[in-house]
Parts: structure tokens; sequence; C-alpha cells
């Protein structure tokens, strides 16, 4: 069945948040974060060198196409780009804003790119380029503000019941 998961749709985006040079992801200063809860638990140990963070988080997961055999589903992924800027300091948050509405941009371009020249077809494959949406975050964790996408991936699911993986009566 050709379907992805999370782990491997983060997996992806991590590479990206080491590679982009507004974020700059490394093991000595991790900038990339699996899910909210995980940015909320690390968040202050990021350290503040100028760079924004990555958050992606799996926010749903819809079914589409029913079969008797197999099954579509979409995937929608958020993306957040945040950096950490001063409560109240509005040109400031402004700045922090555009700059990583920027960076979200830039990963769209890229994700796009590689669609198109076939770079880790498993995922990109998957990857719908014209459906995206985006919105304004913040104040987030430690005055964190930024910006969030919501990109769809799609798969199949394999529908056919297996009962060796049930007690039945």
């Amino acid at each position: 069945m050709n379907n992805i998961s999370f782990t491997n749709v983060a997996d992806h985006f991590e590479t990206y948040a080491q590679q982009h040079k507004g974020i700059v992801h490394a093991a000595n200063d991790k900038r990339f974060f699996r899910s909210h809860e995980e940015a909320a638990a690390k968040i202050k140990t990021v350290k503040n060198t100028g760079k924004a963070i990555m958050i992606i988080d799996e926010m749903s997961i819809q079914g589409m196409g029913a079969n008797a055999d197999n099954n579509h589903r979409e995937r929608m992924i958020g993306v957040l780009i945040l950096k950490p800027c001063k409560r109240e300091d509005f040109p400031a948050i402004d700045a922090v804003i555009n700059e990583c509405e920027q960076i979200e941009a830039d990963v769209l371009s890229r994700l796009k790119l590689d669609r198109e020249e076939g770079n880790n077809n498993n995922i990109l494959s998957h990857y719908d380029p014209n459906r995206y949406s985006g919105e304004r975050i913040g104040p987030l964790f430690d005055n964190h503000y930024g910006y969030m996408y919501q990109l769809y991936f799609t798969g199949g699911v394999d529908m056919e019941f297996d009962e060796n993986k049930w007690e039945l009566p």
C-alpha cells in the first residue's frame, strides 16, 4: 500500500530545518521539534542566536474515496516557524512575523522544487503543492511569534481486515 507516516514527513522537514540558513538546526543547537509538546518542554533550552525554530505537528487525518478494500487519506501537517520577540514591541513583532513568513515561503518553494526533481519521491509524491493555508501565530511559549502553514499529504490505507490482529469470539 502506498502510504507515508508522520515520522517520514517529520524526518524530511528536519532536513529542511538543518539546511535553511534562517534556522540551522543541529544536534548541539536544537531548533526543530516534532510536536508542540516537545517544543513547550524544551523551548527554554533553545539558544537565542537570532535564528528561527521549526515545529512540525500532525493536525488531522481525513479519509477520502472509500472503496471495499482500500481508502485514501489526507494528512494535514502544521509547520510552524517561530522566533522570540519582546511582547508589545510591535514593530519588532511585525519584522519577526514577516521573516518567519518568508522562511515558510522558502520551505514551500523547496518542497515544490524537490517534488519536481523527484528528490525523496516517497514523501513528496504525496505532497499536494496546490493546497496550503497559513496564519499568523503568537505569542506562544516565551513570547515567540511567527507563521504556521497547513500542508496536505495523501496516501493509501490498506482497509483489508486481518483477523490475526483480533481476539474474535
